[in-house]
């Protein structure tokens, strides 16, 4: 029985005794603390409470027992009661023993919860027994296509054995080492050989590893992966659909080199890459060249790779596609520069309205920013897209009063308050900036839209920063009004600024 939890009474009791603090009398302390003991004693025990837990049929109540009891063999008996899915789950993701949320993960046979399991758990043994108990090939799929951990994608992909599904996997991700690791998974190729003949992406995938088997196995891999943007490109069906599958690929490499003389002398060896791709719909093929640009000098004779530059064989192919299909890539899980480049094409309005996502990387919005008419679209931009500049850009194209006043008077990036003031023409809107803003900048911004006169004068006297009223007082028409402050102001720039200004009006 553990009685721990009474000491502090007893302990309260001796303190209050000896130093007569407590205004209980001496009999009712020890009332009170012999009640505890026995209530403690008289308790439900383990065996008590494994007996309960064998009536319950309730499954809250077992998953319960099994997260909170103190007795290890209670929630074990709990949780080999348990045989709700998602109570099972509960207990695999929240328990704090391993034993509970290995038993919890034995029980569960239902393949999406163990897939949740998989994504949600922070216990690395609930992972490893999910995985052993999930065979199911789409949720397997959905896993390796989905998941930020590199490590789960792959455990996923490795009990993956369907070739057809594999290559497409291969082709689909923009995970570059999720592709390799699927290019190993295939081992001899006989199997995606098979599959290659009812299913395109695996026709394409073939076509490329024995494209990329004719160049030297030291350099294959690096040169595969640096093209691998532009088959990912190719193996989307809207692509092939109005390009044509890829009817032939031709690769050529050769060994250059450069030499150098002075402190470091010697040979430095380059290289020389050629990539012709025939599409069965284009009637001229895909080409491009690099080669390695040396330098004038160098530090090291080592091997320099060419700058290979996947936009030379996507940009000719992407001036053949059609809007939708441009807006679908500018959308899609591309590189940045992907995006960007099928971005720069899209000409009509109303998909450049719904590429104008503030969550878009900034690249694919900087191409899109610029163009984009519709003042909702832009207005979202202004106001929610994570990048300043694509904001900024936003703001320079911005009409609307309503949104430009809120992001005046509100937004915390003193630079895009001070840019949307400059945008601003309702006189009431720039009349609250220029009084009330703590930013001097923007209050200065707004006095130069003003032309209330009531305001300019409000201004150009009770403002705390001399520079704010000396822009106000530069907008000033009234002459008496500068008169007074060219001869009764106490600071004797603003004093100053009302002379010259009277000279300016001829007075």
């Amino acid at each position: 029985m553990n009685v721990s939890w009474i000491i502090p009474i007893r302990q309260c009791y001796r303190r209050c005794s000896v130093h007569r603090l407590c205004r209980w009398k001496r009999w009712r302390f020890a009332l009170l603390y012999v009640t505890i003991i026995l209530w403690t004693a008289c308790g439900p025990g383990v065996e008590e409470r494994k007996r309960t837990v064998e009536s319950l049929t309730n499954q809250h109540s077992l998953a319960t027992y099994a997260l909170e009891d103190r007795d290890p063999t209670v929630r074990l008996a709990a949780v080999m009661k348990l045989a709700e899915p998602g109570e099972l789950t509960r207990v695999a993701l929240e328990s704090s023993h391993r034993d509970v949320r290995a038993a919890a993960v034995t029980r569960l046979s239902d393949q999406a919860a163990l897939a949740k399991l998989i994504r949600l758990t922070r216990y690395d043994d609930v992972r490893v027994a999910a995985f052993a108990r999930l065979e199911d090939p789409a949720l397997l799929t959905a896993i390796a296509l989905e998941d930020p951990n590199k490590d789960i994608r792959q455990t996923a992909l490795a009990k993956l054995d369907d070739p057809a599904v594999l290559a497409s996997l291969a082709l689909l991700p923009p995970q570059q080492e999720d592709a390799e690791f699927i290019i190993q998974r295939l081992g001899d190729r006989s199997g995606l050989e098979q599959a290659a003949a009812r299913e395109a992406q695996a026709r394409l995938l073939m076509k490329i590893l024995t494209a990329f088997d004719s160049l030297e196995e030291e350099h294959r891999g690096r040169l595969r992966r640096a093209l691998w943007e532009v088959f990912h490109v190719l193996a989307q069906p809207p692509v092939a659909a109005e390009v044509g599958e890829v009817a032939a690929m031709e690769l050529t490499w050769h060994k250059t080199s450069q030499s150098y003389w002075g402190s470091l002398s010697g040979s430095k060896p380059g290289e020389s890459f050629h990539c012709a791709i025939r599409l069965k719909k284009r009637r001229q093929p895909l080409t491009a060249h690099w080669s390695t640009d040396f330098p004038w000098s160098t530090g090291h004779l080592g091997f320099q790779s060419a700058a290979i530059k996947n936009l030379d064989l996507l940009e000719p192919l992407f001036d053949q596609l059609s809007q939708s299909v441009l807006a679908g890539i500018a959308a899609g899980r591309y590189q940045p520069a992907t995006r960007r480049a099928a971005a720069e094409r899209v000409t009509d309005a109303a998909r450049l309205s719904r590429l104008a996502v503030p969550d878009m990387d900034e690249a694919a919005l900087d191409a899109v920013v610029e163009r984009v008419t519709d003042p909702a679209a832009l207005a979202r931009l202004a106001l929610e897209a994570t990048s300043p500049s694509i904001r900024e850009k936003a703001i320079a194209r911005l009409n609307d009063q309503a949104v430009l006043t809120r992001i005046a008077t509100t937004d915390q990036d003193i630079h895009l308050r001070e840019l949307a003031t400059t945008r601003i023409s309702d006189p009431e809107a720039l009349a609250a900036i220029a009084l009330q803003d703590q930013d001097f900048n923007v209050r200065k911004t707004a006095v130069a839209r003003l032309a209330d006169a009531s305001i300019l004068a409000k201004v150009a006297r009770e403002d705390r920063d001399d520079t704010v009223r000396e822009a106000a007082i530069a907008r000033i028409t009234d002459p008496a009004l500068l008169s007074r402050i060219a001869v009764e102001d106490e600071v004797e720039s603003v004093r100053a600024a009302a002379q010259y200004r009277l000279g300016e009006l001829g007075k």
